[in-house]
């Protein structure tokens, strides 16, 4: 309660919600400016690339772009127990006590790093501050900890604008460029205990001939032939291949012997969980197609007319696909029955609350908070249109009154049209107070979401509030 009054009364000017456009767009830019701090900094580490040319220009405007994201950061909200918080303050506080320490040290570290390269550039005396430099690269590899909140933010998005249809996609994606990520992790420690690391046996795998007929050695090669060669080694621990480089010393066979292990726990539940993907995307699929194949049979044992019937198939079959744009509405969300009565009565009086403008809904939320709840609970409910559906039809009775949460719709009478939207108020008031028959007809024209206000279930609980019910009734 405290955290929504805090909420409500120092909403932070230049604050964006969590999942506006435009922290969408900085959140999928911050994909790309993560994948190559992914790729490059074990490159940079295992191959130890001095940080010059073009290069330190990329890591400059690297490290810009991670500064902008540490101030945007300080003027995003979030959503705490299912609200969303704007107050600048909570904000701040929220962020100083979580990422801000990791991101302000990373990005510290990497300017520290950029001028020690310019230092370095023009200095005799550079073994101390290369040593300061090369470890500062390991501070570096902290960004890894941003992969999964960053993918996680963009799934979110993604489901939230483009709509369900990118699950699929997604949860296909994630192990593959999981995999992807471990096999490069893996060829860049690979070169590096070549590298860096003692052998006590006096020789590492890079000093082996690339083969029988050639003097040459894996260290000879130049940087793409040594990496896509680790990369390979890479793959075959993680999957049942082979190929010819092997382990030349103890620290190396360690290595290589743990990569085997996690290799077999890696493919396995790689394996296991593509299966179980594409398990339950065929059990959907035949559902589907059972569903259209029941519908088919009775079409054809009724005798429609084929036009109708092929009309009828035609929109089954978009809203079995999910290819017809239809908002989510409460009743469509199988988790809320888990939630207890009172968390449902609650969230239920939440989303009515927004669409409760007309003014005697408006004075009953502050006369009686505790009736409007069981107003909201027994006498109003969300449903889902897609473009074409008729929420009523001319002559039929009336005994609802509808409030039109999203989408809009085309109230069609004696061959005029109006246009029907959130901005419309109460459609059908007089269906609350009185008998009363629709004289046109409502159809939607995208896909809606609009909030039905039953008569029956006002009546019943006007019927526990006298006070209440007197002054609707003066109404």
């Amino acid at each position: 309660t405290s955290l929504r009054s805090e909420k409500d009364s120092e909403t932070g000017k230049w604050m964006l919600e969590p999942y506006s456009r435009v922290r969408v767009v900085h959140d999928l830019c911050s994909i790309f400016v993560l994948l190559y701090d992914v790729i490059s900094t074990p490159i940079a580490m295992a191959w130890d690339f001095a940080i010059e040319g073009d290069f330190k220009w990329i890591m400059a405007g690297v490290v810009a772009f991670w500064t902008w994201d540490i101030i945007l950061s300080f003027h995003t909200g979030f959503f705490a127990h299912g609200e969303l918080v704007m107050s600048r303050r909570i904000v701040t506080k929220r962020y100083l006590k979580s990422w801000f320490l990791p991101d302000a040290i990373i990005v510290l570290t990497d300017c520290m790093v950029l001028t020690m390269a310019g230092v370095i550039e023009g200095s005799t005396y550079t073994g101390g501050l290369l040593r300061i430099t090369k470890l500062s690269r390991f501070v570096r590899l902290a960004r890894l900890c941003r992969v999964a909140r960053t993918f996680d933010t963009v799934e979110q998005a993604l489901q939230r604008f483009a709509g369900s249809g990118w699950d699929m996609a997604v949860e296909i994606l994630k192990p593959f460029l999981s995999i992807l990520l471990i096999n490069h992790l893996l060829a860049c420690c690979w070169f590096a205990i070549s590298q860096w690391l003692p052998s006590d046996t006096g020789l590492h795998w890079v000093d082996e001939a690339l083969s029988g007929d050639t003097s040459l050695t894996y260290r000879d090669m130049h940087f793409a032939y040594q990496y896509f060669t680790c990369l390979h080694w890479g793959m075959t621990q993680l999957t049942p291949g082979s190929m010819q480089v092997f382990p030349s010393n103890t620290i190396e066979r360690i290595f290589n012997s743990a990569c085997l292990a996690l290799g077999m726990l890696v493919f396995g539940c790689m394996i296991s969980s593509l299966s179980a993907r594409m398990m339950s995307y065929r059990a959907s699929q035949k559902d589907r197609m059972s569903k259209l194949a029941k519908l088919r049979r009775f079409l054809h044992d009724k005798g429609v007319a084929p036009a109708l019937a092929v009309t009828v198939l035609q929109q089954a079959t978009q809203r079995m696909s999910n290819a017809v744009s239809i908002p989510l509405v409460p009743k469509n969300v199988a988790a809320l029955s888990l939630l207890s009565a009172s968390l449902r009565r609650w969230l239920q009086t939440e989303l009515c609350r927004p669409c409760l403008t007309h003014p005697i809904f408006h004075w009953w939320t502050e006369f009686d908070s505790v009736g409007i709840q069981d107003f909201c609970h027994e006498a109003a409910e969300f449903i889902s249109m897609a473009s074409g559906d008729v929420l009523f039809f001319a002559r039929s009775e009336a005994n609802c009154a509808y409030f039109v949460v999203k989408g809009r719709l085309q109230y069609i009478f004696d061959a005029t049209s109006t246009c029907v939207s959130s901005e419309s108020g109460l459609i059908s008031e007089a269906a609350l107070w009185c008998d009363w028959k629709h004289a046109g007809e409502l159809i939607a024209e995208t896909g809606c979401e609009v909030l039905v206000i039953n008569s029956n279930g006002l009546a019943k609980c006007l019927m526990t509030s006298p006070a209440v019910r007197h002054v609707i009734s003066s109404y």
